[in-house]
């Protein structure tokens, strides 16, 4: 009866290898490509997911390989770049297209 024993053991321990396999397989993929017509809220959430699997010092330059290139020109013009903090990035992105959406807001 001392199977028994070990199977419990096996069992947990099988359950906590799944575990750590979920944290490291579900690093999130990458969002689509950030373009003018996007729902910049959830594309900014998804996006938040998916640097969470990066390392720290690659988030902006990761942000930047994001966009399309109509938005990373528009980035660029902003003076946006992999050299800014990511949050930044994200600020400077809301900015930008916020402004294609409520056109009526600069008149």
């Amino acid at each position: 009866g001392s199977g028994g024993i070990l199977n419990m053991g096996d069992n947990s321990l099988g359950k906590l290898v799944k575990e750590l396999q979920k944290l490291t397989v579900h690093s999130a993929s990458p969002p689509e490509k950030l373009t003018r017509e996007t729902n910049f809220a959830r594309w900014e959430a998804r996006c938040k997911d998916y640097l969470q699997g990066l390392d720290a010092r690659a988030h902006s330059g990761a942000i930047l390989a994001l966009l399309d290139d109509e938005v990373y020109d528009l980035a660029l013009s902003a003076e946006i770049s992999a050299a800014t903090a990511p949050s930044a990035v994200l600020d400077g992105l809301r900015e930008i297209l916020g402004s294609f959406e409520h056109p009526w807001i600069l008149q």
